[in-house]
């Protein structure tokens, strides 16, 4: 018997030492086959150049860094502390610390912010009847309290006075983001206060606060250098026009012009559409993951990282993933260049894409194979960002088509026939827009199954 057992014992011996060889073998042959990276491709330079001379643009002066201190304490100015943010950000990134931890020392916490605004930022975006509801039951005691938060509304009405945006921090999964969600409650600040003044017949001051918010927010649209930046100021100018509507139903027809921004006036232009710069910011992001953010003492210290970290450097070509990256980047942004009745075929081409279009039809290669399944992992339903964008130009639309209307004093009643006969449409279909008679509201289908509504019921000033 214990012959046998040492017989099995040796036999197995053999075929762990087997594998175990054969991996050995493996990894070398990889490491042999990895020895090179690729030199940088034209499609990445042209990206670097992009990225590195948007950075270069910004100046003390920069709403993003008004944004990044927005979160500050009332007593401290946001600007500087933003600015000490994001220096603090650069420099640690270039000595390869830890971003997180640094920004920390330094960060202010969230002012805290009144519940009753809290769940107008949440309702009053297009359920505008829900709204219209709580604003009604809520009128009373909004004045108030507005009047407490009366320095953060002046902060926010600072922010609408810069005329510039330049994200100059590293695109990185370590570099901290701003408080978008404080920023999304100032606006209800701001639009709670124009609601009050159109309940009040104050066409100009509503239009001041209007213009103000609309004409910073496109800008920023046309700056923003990530994806998540386009899109929150998407859903921020989504906001504002929700709020709008709303805003102008409050106002008596001869006042409902003179309270219209004019640059709604103005259709949503090649520059803020564009996302070749949020594309690129994209692609920085990748290319700062594989050089930056895999680096060990990012992660948490422990022997397997470590050891992961040893075995897998060698099998990424980092240059060779940017550049693979780069070339998918520049095709999706020349795939978006088109008109917006041909977007829809467009952005549906893009969601159709199999999750790892960058490597389909490639099976497993000897060069760069983490690099490959990271470029695989990190594709992402860009056509999703771009619809999403795109479908501003059909919110302006509406936007100005009911302004119009209310100007004109109709009634629901008469809006379905109206809407028929508006030079005004879907920017996709070229058909009307939709009209709900149960909810009276107008309706906006966007893409990528999208829906947007707009209530329209006659002034109770009336």
């Amino acid at each position: 018997m214990m012959k046998m057992i040492k017989g099995v014992m040796k036999g197995l011996s053999w075929i762990l030492l087997s594998l175990l060889a054969f991996v050995v073998c493996a990894y070398l042959l990889l490491l042999a086959a990895n020895m090179r990276d690729s030199e940088p491709s034209a499609s990445a330079l042209q990206l670097q150049r992009f990225t590195e001379q948007r950075m270069q643009a910004a100046t003390g002066n920069n709403a993003y860094a008004y944004v990044m201190g927005f979160a500050a304490a009332s007593d401290i100015d946001p600007l500087h502390f933003g600015n000490d943010r994001i220096k603090v950000i650069n420099q640690t990134f270039n000595t390869d610390g830890n971003v997180r931890e640094a920004d920390k020392t330094i960060y202010s916490p969230t002012p805290m912010f009144p519940e009753v605004f809290t769940q107008l930022a949440t309702t009053c975006q297009f359920q505008n009847l829900t709204c219209q509801q709580q604003l009604i039951a809520e009128q009373d005691q909004l004045t108030s309290l507005l009047q407490q938060q009366d320095w953060l509304l002046a902060r926010y009405q600072k922010l609408l006075a810069f005329n510039e945006w330049h994200e100059n921090v590293p695109v990185s999964t370590q570099t901290p983001m701003p408080d978008y969600r404080l920023i999304t409650k100032a606006q209800t600040l701001l639009m709670t206060h124009a609601w009050l003044l159109a309940t009040q017949q104050d066409a100009i001051a509503v239009n001041r606060l209007l213009t103000a918010d609309i004409h910073f927010w496109r800008k920023a649209l046309a700056d923003a250098d990530t994806l998540l930046s386009k899109l929150v100021i998407t859903g921020l100018i989504k906001n504002d026009l929700g709020w709008a509507n709303l805003i102008l139903q409050q106002l008596t027809p001869d006042n409902v012009a003179a309270a219209t921004p004019q640059i709604w006036a103005l259709p949503f232009n090649d520059e803020e559409r564009a996302m070749l710069p949020a594309l690129a910011g994209e692609w920085a992001l990748f290319n700062n993951t594989i050089k930056h953010d895999l680096r060990s003492q990012q992660m948490d210290s422990s022997i397997a990282n470590d050891l992961s970290i040893l075995l897998l450097k060698p099998l990424i070509q980092k240059q060779e993933s940017a550049n693979r990256y780069a070339d998918l980047v520049l095709s999706i942004n020349d795939t978006l260049q088109v008109t917006y009745e041909q977007l829809p075929a467009a952005i549906e081409h893009l969601n159709n894409l199999p999750p790892n279009k960058i490597a389909a039809g490639v099976p497993f290669k000897l060069y760069n194979p983490v690099g490959e399944l990271m470029l695989a992992g990190n594709h992402v339903a860009l056509g999703s960002y771009a619809a999403k964008v795109a479908d501003l130009e059909g919110l302006r639309r509406m936007s100005v088509m009911l302004a119009e209307f209310r100007s004109r004093g109709l009634s629901a009643s008469e809006l379905q026939q109206q809407l028929s006969q508006s030079t005004l449409h879907n920017p996709y279909t070229d058909q009307p827009y939709l009209w709900d008679a149960v909810q009276q509201s107008v309706i906006f289908n966007g893409l990528n199954g999208s829906s947007y509504r707009f209530l329209y019921k006659q002034s109770s000033v009336l």
